[in-house]
C-alpha cells in the first residue's frame, strides 16, 4: 500500500509497452514512430481508477478507524456503568446494614439516646439513597450514551460499506 501511495505521489508510469513496440517501417523502408498519444488516454484512465480505489480504501479505513474508537468508547463507557451501579448496589447494601444498626441501637439505648441516633442514622440512610439514586442516573445516562455511540458506529458502517460497494 506505501508503495502504491508512493507511486501515485511520484506521477504516472512510464508507458514501457508503447515505448518496447518496434518501431514500423514505411515504404521507403525508413522507421516511423509510433504515436504514443494513443497510449497517454488509457494510462490516465488507469491512474484515475488506480487513484479513486485507493482513495476509497483510505476513506474506508478512517472509517473503520472511527467505528473501532467508538466501539473502544462504548465499552469504556459500559464499564464505567457497571462500575457505578455496583456501587450504587452497594451503597443500598450499606444503606439497609445502616438502617438495621440503627434499630438495634434504637432498642437497646434510652427512648431520648435512641431518637438522636436514629435521627442521624437515617440522614446518613437519606444522603446513602440519593447518592444511589445520583449514581442509578448517572449509569443510565451513560447506557443512553453508549447506545447513541452504537447506532453512530452503526451508521458509519454503513456508510463505509456503502463506499465499499460503489
Amino acid at each position: 500500500q506505501q508503495q502504491q501511495q508512493q507511486q501515485l505521489l511520484q506521477g504516472p508510469p512510464h508507458n514501457t509497452y508503447v515505448a518496447s513496440v518496434p518501431a514500423q517501417l514505411s515504404i521507403a523502408g525508413k522507421p516511423e514512430v509510433l504515436a504514443a498519444t494513443e497510449a497517454a488516454p488509457a494510462e490516465q484512465v488507469v491512474a484515475t481508477r488506480i487513484q479513486s480505489f485507493l482513495e476509497s480504501r483510505v476513506s474506508s479505513k478512517k472509517a473503520a478507524s472511527e467505528v473501532i474508537n467508538l466501539l473502544s468508547l462504548e465499552a469504556q463507557e459500559d464499564s464505567k456503568a457497571e462500575l457505578l451501579t455496583r456501587h450504587s448496589i452497594e451503597l443500598r447494601a450499606n444503606a439497609s446494614s445502616i438502617a438495621r444498626t440503627a434499630s438495634e441501637q434504637a432498642l437497646k439505648a434510652g427512648a431520648e439516646a435512641a431518637q438522636k441516633v436514629a435521627a442521624q442514622l437515617l440522614d446518613k440512610i437519606s444522603n446513602l439513597e440519593q447518592q444511589a439514586k445520583k449514581d442509578e442516573i448517572e449509569a443510565a445516562q451513560l447506557r443512553a450514551k453508549s447506545h447513541a455511540d452504537i447506532m453512530h458506529a452503526d451508521q458509519l458502517m454503513a456508510v463505509a460499506d456503502k463506499a465499499l460497494k460503489r
